[in-house]
């Protein structure tokens, strides 16, 4: 059973009218807050219900809007022609680069972002955009291509195909 929830409110209630029981002891329940755009703003929390929390009638869970690690997602779209957007999170408030590079390693652009906040870099407006050029401001061809994100002492990366 998932719940989403859109607009945080301090507490929530989750109560069938019909006075059946809504969840039982072993249940699985994944939490999560989603922005009204449909992307997470927080990483999925598991809960295992247990015989104590139905004899209370509560789950306390404590969601956070920061990430507790720094990931790269992948870009989209993907394949791309002519632009895509590359999503990350932030565990910590830092300066960050998106860097390209070919499969032999040759350095295609760097795109550089500046200090970003902690939290979820994936919608449009806030994710990386690389507009499918190289530093010299020409289109790159067809293939497939690795990404680089760099922020604070954190280094991971992923591929990305350009496909025309």
């Amino acid at each position: 059973m998932i719940w989403r929830i859109f607009k945080l409110a301090g507490r929530l209630a989750f109560v069938d009218m019909s006075k059946r029981s809504v969840v039982a002891a072993g249940d699985e329940i994944t939490t999560e807050l989603i922005s009204p755009n449909g992307l997470p703003l927080t990483e999925p929390k598991r809960h295992s219900i247990s015989p104590e929390q139905i004899a209370h009638a509560y789950l306390l869970t404590r969601l956070s809007a920061t990430p507790d690690r720094n990931r790269l997602l992948q870009n989209y779209p993907n394949p791309f022609n002519p632009e895509t957007w590359i999503p990350f999170q932030l565990s910590q408030p830092a300066s960050v680069a998106i860097e390209v590079y070919a499969l032999n390693g040759r350095f295609i652009r760097r795109l550089a972002l500046g200090h970003r906040e902690a939290g979820w870099h994936l919608s449009r407006d806030r994710a990386a955009y690389w507009d499918g050029r190289n530093v010299a401001g020409e289109k790159v061809s067809s293939r497939v291509y690795f990404y680089r994100l760099r922020a604070g002492a954190f280094s991971t990366q992923r591929k990305l195909v350009v496909a025309k």
